[in-house]
C-alpha cells in the first residue's frame, strides 16, 4: 500500500496536461489525473475501514488526527450543497459531485499519509514525493529555453506540466519551502543547488500571486533563524526582488497596478489588467450572490452562473477568490464552515508545532505552517482550492509531519 501510495503522488505532479485525455460521461470527465484520485480512493478505503486495526469513526481511541474529523464534518456538510446545485442546473449540476469526490480524495490523503507514516518508513514519505519535482521543473526550464508556455499580453510566463502558472508557483512555493528544511538538516550542497533552481523557475512563472506567497513564506523562515542564516535568507531574498524587478514584463506589470483605480474600476467596471479584471469579476459574482446568500447556488455552481464567460468553451470563469467561491457556492452557511475549517487547520498546526519535542520535525511544522497561511493568503485573488496538484502535496505532507510530530525519535 506504501509503494502505490506514493508512487501515485510522485506521478501527479506530471499529469495536468493529460487533463483532456479520458473517459467521457455526459458532463462528467474521468481524465486521468481525475484517475489517479480515483485509484487513491480505491485502494485508500478498504486499508481505512477493512485492514485498519481500529475504526478511524466509531472506535474510541482513533487512530487519526483531530484535523480528520473536521475535514470529514466539512465534507458532510457540503453533501446538500450537492442536491442544491443539481436542483437549480440539472444535469449540469453534477459537477458538484465531481468536486466532491475531489475533496474526498485529498481527504483520503491525509488521512493515508498519517497512518501509513510510522517510524520505520517515514522519511520515504518526507523524501520520496521531491520525485514529483523533475518533470515539471524540466519542463519549466525548457518552456524558459523555448519560449513556450503561455504568453498574456506580450507577458511570457512558463508553467511546467501543471495547470496554469499561478498554480505552478504554488507548488514551487510548497518545495522552496520543503527544500529549505532538507538543507538545513542535511547540509547538503545539493538541496542548495535545487532550491536556486526553484527560485529561478519561480520568478520565470510572473506570478504575482506566487511572488507575495513566497514573501510570506520567507518572513517565516527568517523570525526562526539564527544570525548567519538570517542573512543568507536575506542575501537569497535581495537577489530574487533584483531580478524579478528587472524582468521587463514584471516592470510592466508594476506599471499597470499604479494606474489602478478601484472605485473606478468598482463604478465603470474598468479592466486594464488581471487585477482589476478580479474585481469586476467578484463584483458581479456578489451581486449574484445577493439573491441566495443563505445557502447560495450550489456547490460548483460559480461557473454556471458567472455572466463572465470563457470565449472557447462559453463556462463561466472561476471566482478567483476561494471564499467568495463558498460564498456564492454555499451562501453564508457553508462560507461560515469553511473558514471554520480553515480555521482549525491552522489552530491543530501550530499546536503541534508548539508541542513537538523534535527539533527537525518541529521546523518542518512551522515550515508547514508558512505555507499554509501563504497558500490562504493567494486564495483571497486565485483558485487554490481547486488547485488539486498542490493540494495533493500539501495534505500528504501534513498527515505525515503531524504523525512524525507525535514519534518520539531517537538521534
Amino acid at each position: 500500500m506504501v509503494f502505490f501510495f506514493l508512487l501515485l503522488l510522485i506521478i501527479r505532479s506530471s499529469l495536468d496536461s493529460f487533463s483532456n485525455i479520458g473517459i467521457f460521461i455526459r458532463l462528467m470527465n474521468f481524465n486521468i489525473p481525475s484517475i489517479v484520485g480515483i485509484l487513491i480512493l480505491i485502494g485508500g478505503v478498504p486499508y481505512i475501514f477493512i485492514k485498519a486495526k481500529k475504526n478511524v469513526f466509531i472506535k474510541a481511541k482513533i487512530n487519526a488526527h483531530k484535523i480528520s474529523a473536521v475535514f470529514g464534518l466539512w465534507l458532510l456538510i457540503l453533501v446538500p450543497f450537492i442536491f442544491i446545485s443539481i436542483n437549480n442546473f440539472g444535469t449540469k449540476g453534477f459537477f458538484a459531485f465531481r468536486e466532491w469526490i475531489r475533496l474526498l480524495t485529498l481527504f483520503m490523503i491525509f488521512l493515508l499519509s498519517y497512518q501509513l507514516s510510522k517510524k520505520s518508513n517515514f522519511q520515504k514519505f518526507l523524501n520520496l514525493p521531491f520525485l514529483s519535482l523533475g518533470l515539471p521543473l524540466s519542463v519549466g526550464i525548457h518552456q524558459l529555453i523555448t519560449h513556450g508556455g503561455l504568453t498574456i499580453k506580450g507577458i511570457h510566463r512558463i508553467y511546467g506540466t501543471i495547470a496554469h502558472p499561478n498554480s505552478f508557483a504554488l507548488y514551487i512555493v510548497l518545495f522552496i519551502g520543503l527544500t529549505y528544511w532538507k538543507l538545513r538538516t542535511t547540509n547538503r550542497k545539493l538541496w542548495g543547488f535545487l532550491l536556486l533552481v526553484e527560485l529561478g523557475v519561480l520568478i520565470m512563472t510572473i506570478s504575482f500571486g506566487g511572488y507575495i506567497m513566497f514573501g510570506i513564506l520567507f518572513l517565516f523562515l527568517l523570525l526562526k533563524q539564527k544570525i548567519k542564516q538570517k542573512i543568507i535568507i536575506i542575501f537569497l531574498m535581495t537577489l530574487f526582488l533584483l531580478i524579478i524587478f528587472h524582468i521587463p514584463s514584471v516592470q510592466t506589470k508594476i506599471e499597470e497596478i499604479k494606474s489602478i483605480n478601484i472605485i473606478r474600476t468598482m463604478e465603470e467596471k474598468e479592466v486594464v489588467d488581471s487585477f482589476t479584471w478580479r474585481i469586476v469579476n467578484w463584483y458581479n459574482l456578489l451581486s449574484i450572490w445577493k439573491e441566495r446568500p443563505l445557502l447560495g447556488y450550489g456547490l460548483q455552481a460559480t461557473s454556471i452562473i458567472n455572466p463572465w464567460k470563457t470565449p472557447s468553451e462559453e463556462i463561466g470563469y472561476a471566482p478567483h477568490n476561494d471564499f467568495i467561491r463558498y460564498l456564492v457556492e454555499t451562501g453564508i452557511v457553508g462560507l461560515t464552515f469553511y473558514i471554520i475549517f480553515i480555521v482549525s487547520i491552522g489552530y491543530y498546526l501550530f499546536r503541534a508545532y508548539k508541542v513537538c519535542k523534535d527539533s527537525e520535525i518541529k521546523s518542518l511544522l512551522y515550515i508547514i505552517l508558512g505555507v499554509f497561511i501563504a497558500w490562504q493568503t493567494g486564495s483571497l485573488v486565485d483558485n487554490f482550492i481547486t488547485s488539486t496538484t498542490f493540494q495533493f502535496y500539501f495534505w500528504s505532507y501534513l498527515g505525515t509531519t503531524l504523525k512524525c510530530s507525535e514519534f518520539n525519535l531517537e538521534k
